[in-house]
Formats: C-alpha cells, structure tokens, sequence
C-alpha cells in the first residue's frame, strides 16, 4: 500500500472553480459559433445546467430541427 496520503477536494459550492460562469460562456461560445439565437442558448442554459450527455444536444437537434449533427455539438 502506498504510504503516501491521499488529498480529495470537493467544491461544493463554486468557490475552487467558477462552474456556473464556465458552462454559460461555453454555451455562449456554442450559440455563436453555429449562429443560434436565444431561444436555443436559454434552452441549453436550462436543460444542461446539471448535467450534459450526447442524447441532450439529439433533443435539441429534434426540438428546434437543426441541420446540424448532434456528435459535433457534443465535442
């Protein structure tokens, strides 16, 4: 066993890493990036807050029929 110790930091509330300010200029960044308006950052602003996976941006491509593919959005 390693004798060394272990060291886990938990940021429980957004005081290590700004998350919140992250995620919304990264969906900023997104939204300009393919040209899409409000409605479509207020969607990904609400529904991915918690968390995102590859079937969420398959929703949006479904929700506001984008021509885009939902794996590029996802990367």
């Amino acid at each position: 066993m390693d004798p060394r110790p272990a060291l886990a930091l938990f940021d429980l509330d957004d005081t290590l890493v700004r998350r919140r300010t992250s995620f919304i200029d990264a969906v900023t960044a997104l939204c300009l990036e393919h040209g899409f308006g409000v409605e479509i950052r207020a969607w990904m602003l609400s529904e991915l807050a918690d968390r995102a996976n590859a079937d969420d941006f398959v929703r949006l491509r479904h929700e506001y029929a984008l021509d885009c593919r939902a794996g590029p959005l996802w990367g």
